[in-house]
């Protein structure tokens, strides 16, 4: 420690003392028009060449030229000779600048370069850019954001030659340990050719994989001409499934996408795929980077979770990511992408789940504080951006809710929380109440229900829409840090908090918000955190409806209902019809039944309609269609010699029912519920009183069945 704080100190001292003497020549003559160009940065007396320049973005951290065993870097060393171009940027952002060249007569131009950033309590970035002009802007060539503590060796192809071309390199700080570079070049490349295959898109690891997945990879172009005509090679598990003719041309240095045709068979849950793409082209000088292989998991839990994780004690980006786990086992977690924010943003501070999208919040962070900067719409098929909106605030925690279609959240204040509404379309807050609780964590269930946990006392409390008051739930026994997530399973019901204590391993909890039991499922492992903590509502079937779709001679009593293939909840029934008029039905368990519905008639088509996403993993509208049977004589039927007698039909209230044949009887409303069941001897009569209303009468005998239809008036 104390030699952190020394190290600390020299440096800013350095700076400090470099930032007030330091001066770089501006000389007309400083084109450089001979390649290669080279530049160790020896012989000026640790001084930089002239025609070097800095650019202070923001803070006044200095690049400077220092010995091999400056102790204040990491590592204490060159690449060759005795200097290397350094800075520690602290929080600050710095451009190094070379001088102009004409790079019009060079063939093929390329920067090399040697460099190292390794992390400290923070990481270091390394940014390299070109402009083609004194007056132009700066452009991006690539981004170093990881922990890199050996020198290595880069090699950047130049686009855009112009007469006057500068190249910088900007250190963004963060707390590392600095950045060291040393040995660049700019020359000629020559004739070269390399196709490379950088990544593959889709598919991704997920429940739902199917057995007709699309593959789409990413080519690159790094030769130094144009390609075109050439073969991509597909394969699953180590077999070749098709190859393809990519039949457009990737100009240099250029990249491409190709959707190949043939589909992927990834149904078999449980299972891990190894998805491949090979590029094929002529004189190829590294094949080491024609194939790119990824791992593919069909998920088969029954609870799966999803986030977006970050580390607080390792500084590399490496370890930002979308993840997933099973809550039995949450120290084993499968990276789902490798997703970055768009422009600056460092991470998601929250976010969720809805109807195959997520919805969150980026931020820049900057040691201790976060900055907002979009409200973004991201696609998890191919991890991209529909849009992203800049913000200029964000919440702690955000959750669906889908009973009502609406976004909730909550908001950090000064003394407590606000409970908002948020506008899908670009992030907008509407504050609906404030609470005196500080919540750090924040969820909603399928009945719209709201729940979250309060940053001071680890209390779990429900939170009321209408003005965000809070009624106790629970104790957890946790006090949170940092940032944090809770999400209800929304196909078991189930809460879990994914919850970093203070100075402790980030635990998985599972709340029973009925009983306020509180399970600890493990620790995530280390000091991550994972915010916009979601899960997926999974995809249910329909298995059987009845009366069957274009059923003929249905009887009146026949119960409507859907039968799925598994339990299954309901976000909203409003909105059911049989021919346009209202029907109410209810769930049990994996069967939707109609507990009331318009009376019937006979010989009548009749339409069903439910709502689209009336189920939770149901998002079409179900509809279907029935007809019922032809009206029988009311009063006396003969059926096979037994002589059933209803009367008086229609009746006030008592009705006497008389058969021929000893017989069974039911009575059912028109729900298809039985109201009366009793047995009537042969040449005998029963006398039986009801209510108002449409009855149907079932009459079963040895012989025979037939049905009546029996209206009591009031």
């Amino acid at each position: 420690m104390k030699k952190t704080l020394k190290n600390l100190f020299v440096l800013f001292c350095a700076t400090l003392f470099l930032h007030l003497n330091t001066g770089f020549a501006q000389n007309r003559d400083c084109l450089i028009t001979t390649f290669p160009y080279q530049e160790g940065f020896e012989g000026n007396e640790q001084e930089f060449p002239e025609c070097w320049t800095q650019e202070f973005v923001s803070g006044d951290a200095v690049w400077e030229v220092a010995p091999a065993d400056f102790y204040v870097y990491t590592p204490p060393t060159t690449h060759s000779g005795d200097y290397k171009a350094a800075i520690w940027p602290l929080m600050g952002v710095t451009k190094l600048i070379t001088p102009p060249m004409n790079l019009t007569s060079v063939f093929n131009p390329v920067l090399k370069f040697w460099h190292n950033q390794t992390a400290f309590i923070g990481q270091d970035y390394l940014k390299v850019y070109y402009k083609t002009s004194a007056a132009g802007e700066w452009n991006l060539l690539v981004s170093y954001e990881t922990s890199i503590t050996d020198w290595i060796e880069e090699v950047i192809p130049l686009p855009e030659k112009s007469s006057e071309y500068y190249i910088a390199f900007e250190a963004e700080g963060y707390f590392g340990y600095g950045i060291q570079l040393d040995d660049i070049s700019v020359e000629s490349f020559g004739n070269f050719f390399d196709g490379q295959v950088t990544g593959i898109y889709t598919p991704n690891s997920d429940e739902y994989l199917t057995a007709t997945e699309t593959v789409r990879a990413t080519i690159k172009n790094n030769s130094s001409e144009p390609i075109s005509e050439f073969e991509l090679v597909l394969e699953l598990d180590g077999n070749v499934v098709t190859t393809e003719t990519y039949t457009g041309t990737i100009e240099s240095l250029g990249e491409a996408d190709h959707t190949f045709i043939a589909k992927l068979d990834l149904s078999e849950a449980g299972k891990e795929y190894a998805v491949s793409v090979t590029i094929i082209i002529d004189d190829d000088e590294v094949p080491e980077n024609d194939t790119f292989t990824k791992q593919v998991k069909h998920f088969s839990s029954e609870i799966r979770l999803y986030g977006y994780r970050h580390d607080e004690s390792v500084a590399s980006n490496t370890t930002k990511s979308f993840v997933s786990f099973e809550p039995t086992s949450p120290n084993i977690l499968d990276r789902t992408s490798d997703y970055m924010p768009s422009g600056d943003a460092s991470q998601i501070f929250s976010g969720e789940y809805v109807d195959g999208y997520i919805y969150g919040y980026t931020i820049k962070r900057e040691l201790f504080m976060y900055h907002p900067r979009h409200f973004v719409k991201i696609d998890p098929k191919t991890w991209t951006e529909v849009y992203a909106v800049p913000v200029d605030k964000f919440p702690d925690d955000i959750s669906y809710d889908y009973s009502s279609s609406t976004m909730y959240g909550v908001s950090y204040t000064s003394d407590g929380s606000n409970l908002v509404e948020i506008d899908l379309t670009n992030g907008q807050m509407t504050d609906l109440g404030k609470s005196n609780k500080t919540f750090a964590a924040f969820a909603c269930n399928t009945q719209g229900e709201l729940y979250g946990v309060d940053h001071i006392d680890g209390f779990i409390y429900e939170i009321n829409k209408q003005d965000a008051t809070t009624t106790f739930v629970t104790s957890t026994g946790h006090l949170p840090r940092g940032v944090q997530s809770m999400a209800f399973d929304h196909n078991t019901g189930k809460l879990f908090w994914v919850v970093r204590p203070d100075d402790s391993e980030t635990q998985l909890l599972e709340i029973n918000v009925s009983t306020g039991e509180i399970v600890d499922r493990g620790a995530m492992g280390g000091y991550a955190q994972i915010v916009a903590l979601y899960s997926k509502p999974k995809k249910v079937n329909i298995v059987s409806i009845e009366p069957a779709h274009d059923a003929t001679d249905v009887p009146l009593n026949t119960p409507v209902l859907v039968t799925f293939d598994r339990n299954v909840i309901d976000i909203n029934l409003a909105g059911i019809t049989i021919n346009g008029e209202t029907a109410i039905a209810r769930i049990t368990d994996n069967v939707l039944n109609f507990t009331k519905i318009p009376e019937l008639a006979y010989d009548t088509k009749y339409t069903v309609y439910i709502p689209p996403k009336a189920i939770l993993g149901y998002d079409e509208a179900i509809t279907w269609s029935f007809t019922t049977e032809e009206e029988e004589e009311v009063g006396i039927k003969n059926v096979d010699n037994n002589v059933v007698q209803i009367y008086p039909n229609p009746s006030n209230g008592k009705v006497n029912i008389s058969v021929s044949e000893s017989s069974k009887v039911k009575l059912y409303d028109v729900t298809g519920k039985t109201i009366k069941e009793f047995s009537i001897t042969e040449n005998s009569s029963f006398d039986v009183t009801l209510p108002y209303g449409l009855y149907l009468v079932k009459v079963e005998s040895a012989n025979s069945v037939s049905t009546h239809k029996l209206v009591i008036n009031k």
